[in-house]
């Protein structure tokens, strides 16, 4: 099969550095007989650790999704409460998986083209006692951010965890868990740490770690106790993705080259510069801007145009893929990703002259 040459301009899976494509095609280490791969993972989770300011950090194989899932079966004691904020596809999925976990769940739900309301969370707080709070920080689908470090604050102060979902936003914007009083996060390889899909990280402080190594949780590949047991013995539970390793350690090599402070700037410079300019196109951001993440641009699909029909001309005429919506939000809005490796001004432009192409096309204007 011949595999297309086209730019991801989705919110993930984004375009990945040729160093990070090229360790993908080195020799696979044992990961259980060459100690080598074990220092690799390990110098892995150490730049991680200071990326995110926190004091454990694993990473598993699977998707985000495996690593939430992870965390909320690792971290489950009977009778445990969680207060999940849904303003979204991520933040309903969460409840779900609570939910599933026979956690006692209380939802609080919240317009999805705007962050949650930070007094609303403080009145529930307030009211009634929760072991955890669960937020997703960026919505992919819909482009919003909720203010974590407001609600974090708040969480704090009412000696609540709080756990995150930051899978759109690490590796997009400053995130230090330990300022924005996050007691467990997860993130995943394939939007801003410049990595292929495939692996995801969990990252939590002392008083998290604590809870799951005293934990009910009686699975296998889902335990995170199961993980740390092994580790300290210089051993992994089961086979890793060898080379997913690779690819991910030379993505995070090529961030802090970079210097994380420039790729901060870098993804806010296109950021803003994605929104104004589909503004000028004439076009309607879905989120308001001051609610908006700084990894993906949404936008309102354009009146009279099938919005599946805009995505496709762009694919087959500019090999440029963008995304559509999902959920509640399916034909209703059109995605512009910007993170990682594809956060550059030069893909930003091309991507926004094919959308402009594609409007004339459809007699937009």
């Amino acid at each position: 099969m011949k595999i297309p040459d086209r730019i991801l301009m989705t919110p993930g899976p984004c375009e990945i550095p040729e160093r990070a494509l090229k360790a993908l095609s080195h020799r696979v280490m044992h990961p259980f007989f060459e100690e080598e791969f074990f220092e690799l993972y390990i110098d892995i989770c150490k730049m991680l650790k200071d990326l995110l300011s926190t004091d454990n950090v694993l990473v598993l194989p699977g998707s985000g999704s495996l690593g939430l899932e992870s965390l909320i079966a690792s971290l489950y004691n009977s009778g445990k409460k969680v207060l999940c904020v849904e303003n979204g596809f991520f933040g309903l999925f969460g409840y779900e998986l609570f939910s599933n976990y026979r956690y006692d769940c209380v939802k609080v739900s919240g317009d999805l083209d705007r962050s949650i309301g930070v007094d609303k969370i403080e009145k529930i707080l307030d009211e009634d006692i929760f072991d955890y709070l669960f937020l997703v920080h960026c919505e992919t689908i819909s482009g919003v951010m909720n203010d974590i470090s407001k609600i974090g604050r708040i969480a704090y102060e009412h000696g609540v965890n709080v756990i995150v979902d930051a899978v759109s936003s690490v590796g997009t914007m400053p995130l230090s868990m330990k300022n924005f009083n996050i007691d467990a996060l997860v993130t995943a390889s394939q939007k801003g740490l410049c990595a292929p899909p495939g692996l995801s990280v969990i990252a939590f402080n002392d008083k998290v770690k604590d809870i799951i190594l005293s934990s009910d949780n009686k699975s296998f590949c889902l335990n995170l106790k199961v993980w740390m047991e092994n580790l300290s013995e210089k051993e992994f539970p089961y086979t890793v993705p060898v080379n997913l390793f690779y690819a991910l350690y030379n993505g995070l090599k090529v961030l802090y080259e970079e210097r994380l402070e420039n790729v901060y700037l870098r993804h806010s410079i296109v950021s803003e510069f994605v929104k104004d300019s589909l503004e000028q196109l004439g076009l309607k951001l879905f989120p308001r801007r001051c609610d908006s993440c700084t990894g993906v641009s949404v936008v309102k699909s354009p009146e009279g145009i099938n919005v599946s029909e805009i995505i496709r001309y762009i694919k087959y005429k500019y090999g440029i893929v963008i995304a559509s919506g999902w959920g509640r939000l399916k034909d209703r809005i059109f995605r512009i990703g910007h993170m990682g490796y594809s956060a550059r001004l030069d893909y930003a432009t091309r991507t926004l002259d094919a959308l402009k192409d594609a409007l004339v096309f459809f007699n937009y204007y």
